[in-house]
């Protein structure tokens, strides 16, 4: 007879818990937009969050992100410490992202070269240097949307959809057993 023992390893030794929420896919977004974005003169293009800004939109050219749909891919992953059970999530989120240009920039340059870089492996190179759980998937639908302001005139605004990946980690605190110790029997070797 043997016994097999193993042990939970300490709370020190676990892996620190990845934070990722929809502000962190924002501020993502808006780096890899001011990346792959040519602006004349070397300039930043202003990037807002659309619904949740509870401001009046920007002046020209200007990006507008706003996250329109998100969905579990996957079921959870658990690891567990002595004191606590860590839930790794993998989820999609659909983004909308217009673009709204003036003389300078038009609004369908910039939104093709977001989508024609969005859609390239160098997408993933630069996210990967965001060091955040959040991956780009793809992008689509290049659409001249009709937006008419406040003084009854046509603005220059193109739209995408952009579809990400992120994986969030929730913490629960939970009691778990800190060793196992079990009690084996050889089988028989005829």
């Amino acid at each position: 007879m043997s016994k097999v023992f193993s042990k939970v390893p300490s709370d020190h030794d676990s892996p620190k818990q990845e934070s990722v929420d929809i502000d962190d896919i924002y501020d993502c977004l808006e780096r890899f937009l001011n990346a792959s974005i040519p602006v004349k003169g070397g300039g930043k293009l202003e990037v807002v969050c659309g619904l949740s800004n509870r401001t009046v939109i920007p002046t020209p050219p200007f990006i507008m992100i706003q996250l329109i749909d998100e969905e579990q891919l996957a079921f959870n992953e658990s690891r567990y410490t002595s004191t606590h059970k860590v839930v790794h999530d993998f989820n999609k989120v659909t983004l909308q992202i217009d673009f709204y240009g003036k003389d300078n920039i038009k609004a369908h340059k910039m939104a093709k070269s977001f989508l024609i870089r969005f859609n390239d492996d160098w997408a993933s190179d630069q996210f990967k240097t965001y060091q955040k759980p959040i991956f780009p998937l793809y992008a689509e639908g290049l659409r001249n949307n009709v937006f008419i302001n406040s003084e009854s005139q046509y603005e220059d605004r193109y739209v995408v959809t952009a579809y990400l990946e992120y994986h969030p980690e929730f913490g629960m605190c939970q009691e778990s057993a800190t060793e196992i110790i079990m009690s084996v029997r050889l089988a028989d070797t005829k």
